[in-house]
């Protein structure tokens, strides 16, 4: 690794001259969003670079959510996510070796810039969260030296447009992509909003079950949009997402919750944001009854 032969510091820049940089991350919204502090460090390391961001086609509208800030000179959207991850190479590269998933148009991309950095990276510890949060962890992975500042940062497209009637809500969110183990109960949250007030609420997200008298914009917004509605929103209200990230990343109020049945250590997979209130099960989110998340919300929106 440079830093450990080079002996980087951690200050000031590693190298004044200008140098093109190639990095990113291959990943879902949430590992994308909170690649901008891997980013942000980068760009103090190597404050003359001009750097590129690679994200995957499949989540281009994550990537154009990093694409506004200002260490993030250009957005590079590659044509592969993991197509080429066959059940053949699928355990080498869950071991941590360095397949190549690359297409072509990322191979030629990749020869355009002077440093390269990797785009499809493994832990390389485990378990990862005993050693460093996980937007530290990122850093790490990718090779970059700390210190990590674990904040996260967003920029909503100028010009994105939302409806008058989804602005000044509670956003709610609950219908994890990645993993159900995420997920609070539907009933749990149907007793929570009809307690609160439906008429206060909106939904954003994959469609999923009906909430009565709730905003419904699940699916039907872009995820510019949604961050827009978030940044406008009185609270954010939901589970480990995406979604969860980006309303750390504009310092939103924010209710979150967060189980063991997913990973052991939740407080490293939290968001940094000091209006956050994160309610934390030992277990399934099913052990956290609507009255803590009613009485989590009502000591946020007094902050």
């Amino acid at each position: 690794m440079f830093y450990e032969t080079a002996q980087a510091p951690t200050v000031a820049p590693v190298f004044a001259e200008p140098l093109r940089i190639y990095t990113g991350l291959l990943g879902q919204i949430g590992d994308i969003v909170m690649f901008s502090a891997t980013l942000r460090r980068l760009k103090e390391l190597f404050p003359n670079s001009r750097i590129t961001c690679a994200v995957s086609r499949k989540y281009r509208e994550a990537g154009e959510l990093l694409e506004g800030l200002p260490y993030v000179d250009r957005l590079f959207v590659t044509k592969l996510y993991f197509e080429k991850l066959t059940p053949l190479y699928f355990q080498p590269w869950e071991r941590g070796w360095p397949l190549d998933l690359r297409g072509e148009d990322e191979v030629v991309e990749e020869r355009q810039h002077d440093l390269v950095l990797p785009t499809r990276p493994r832990h390389r510890r485990s378990p990862w969260w005993e050693y460093a949060h996980q937007v530290e962890e990122l850093a790490h992975m990718v090779e970059v030296p700390g210190p990590i500042d674990c904040r996260t940062e967003i920029a909503i497209p100028e010009g994105t447009e939302i409806a008058e009637k989804a602005v000044g809500k509670i956003v709610l969110h609950n219908d994890p992509v990645t993993d159900p183990r995420k997920a609070w109960p539907w009933e749990h949250l149907a007793r929570f909003v009809s307690r609160w007030g439906a008429e206060e609420f909106v939904l954003l997200g994959s469609p999923g079950p009906l909430l009565p008298g709730v905003l419904d914009l699940r699916g039907k917004t872009t995820l510019a949009q949604a961050a827009e509605i978030i940044r406008l929103s009185r609270c954010y209200v939901g589970i480990d997402s995406g979604l969860m990230w980006i309303a750390g990343s504009l310092q939103v109020r924010t209710v979150g919750l967060y189980g063991t049945d997913y990973i052991a250590a939740y407080e490293k997979v939290q968001p940094v944001n000091p209006l956050a209130v994160y309610l934390q099960a030992e277990g399934c989110l099913e052990r956290i009854a609507p009255a803590a998340i009613l009485s989590a919300l009502e000591q946020t929106l007094v902050r």
